[in-house]
């Protein structure tokens, strides 16, 4: 569900807390997996100004963070967090979300434009190095050949969802090949497909996880456990670095991805409009969709 942009009464703002408005947000196919297991409202990562403060957090100042898809302010309680300019989300509600969708970013360095904003929310790609082929689903054989020349100890299936029986018929021919049937077979669930979901798709999908013993990708867990050995400064820390390093070569980095500008939530150009192309399958893989929400 998208709300649009509506004035509704203010109210007190609680203490330790802020009233933000969402600015600038993205939509990618990851939202559908947040559709499928959620309810109301749907969540997107993006940017939010800050309209009223009872925290340290000084008024019109930007956060980074997950905000519901809608043109309307929301209220979070926010306790400060670390490193400096994280803040964590305490509210009685919230305490059973992960904490990857808890903590929020204090912009300090606010890029100069939205088009940079934006630029910066795309999705990265990583250069990648070692034995690497791509093959269509249909030659599927031809992949278990290749492997069983570079003779693995392990074969880690990254899984996006692949249609039909293909990640089966993968499973079956490895342990079906003596130079590779002995290898260990881990399966990583990263995402669904880009579609919506049926009730059945639904047991279909869960099912599959059981039977194939998939295991299940989670951001949160990964980066609990990354800020973990050295403490969140030093995580958050390496995190910068590396990010500005990327933004640095994000031509040649992403030279195929582009930006799709909307405005609003509601309407053919809103949120609303883009939602549709994206439950149908019909966003391109080069396109990154941000909209600007709410202008001051």
């Amino acid at each position: 569900m998208l709300l649009s942009t509506v004035e509704v009464p203010a109210s007190d703002l609680s203490p330790s807390s802020v009233r933000v408005r969402p600015l600038l947000l993205s939509l990618i196919s990851n939202n559908l997996a947040y559709a499928r297991t959620g309810e109301i409202l749907l969540p997107a990562w993006g940017y939010a100004t800050v309209l009223e403060s009872t925290t340290d957090i000084a008024l019109w100042s930007t956060l980074w963070g997950f905000w519901p898809t809608s043109g309307l302010p929301t209220d979070l309680t926010l306790v400060p967090g670390k490193p400096s300019g994280h803040w964590i989300e305490v509210s009685e509600h919230r305490k059973q979300l992960m904490t990857y969708y808890n903590r929020y970013v204090a912009v300090t360095s606010v890029p100069g434009t939205l088009e940079q904003a934006a630029e910066q929310r795309i999705a990265k790609h990583q250069l990648v190095t070692g034995p690497v082929k791509a093959l269509a689903y249909f030659d599927v054989d031809q992949t278990v050949l290749w492997l069983a020349r570079l003779k693995p100890s392990k074969l880690v299936v990254i899984d996006c969802d692949a249609p039909g029986d293909v990640l089966v018929q993968l499973r079956d021919l490895v342990q079906a090949h003596p130079e590779i049937q002995s290898a260990k077979f881990v399966i990583i669930l990263v995402s669904g497909q880009q579609k919506v979901y049926t009730e059945a798709d639904n047991r279909d999908w869960f099912t599959a996880i059981q039977q194939l013993g998939k295991i299940q990708s989670n951001a949160s867990g990964a980066q609990d456990a990354a800020i973990e050995p050295d403490g969140p400064k030093e995580y958050f820390t390496r995190i910068h670095r590396r990010w500005e390093q990327w933004l640095d070569d994000r031509a040649s980095t992403v030279p195929d991805r582009r930006l799709v500008w909307g405005k609003g939530v509601t309407g053919t150009e809103g949120l609303d409009g883009e939602w549709d192309r994206l439950t149908k399958g019909d966003v391109r893989p080069d396109e990154a969709l941000v909209y600007m929400v709410y202008m001051e």
